[in-house]
């Protein structure tokens, strides 16, 4: 079975894993070499480059708003995300 849409919005969590992991790695302050380590176990282990986890690079096409600081809630019901999704609904 399985769904065909035309269109999707979706609002939803990090576009690249590759910029959480950047984040993390400050934070800890983890050098290069543990970097590469790091980012060797995970595409061993989800058989997939580090890249590829990134949204903007599979689905180039996309309609991407990046937010900072809204958090699972707060995104909801922020008006500037409001105001893109309802954009977005009115040129369909």
């Amino acid at each position: 079975m399985g769904f065909n849409a035309k269109y999707l919005i979706l609002i939803a969590g990090p576009s690249s894993a590759s910029g959480v992991f950047e984040r993390y790695w400050n934070l800890i302050k983890l050098g290069g070499r543990a970097r590469r380590h790091f980012v060797s176990m995970v595409e061993n282990e989800v058989e997939l480059k580090i890249d590829v986890l990134n949204l903007q690079s599979v689905r180039p096409d996309l309609d991407l708003m990046i937010t900072e600081k809204l958090g699972h809630h707060r995104i909801l019901i922020d008006p500037s995300v409001a105001l893109r999704v309802s954009d977005f609904l009115d040129k369909i």
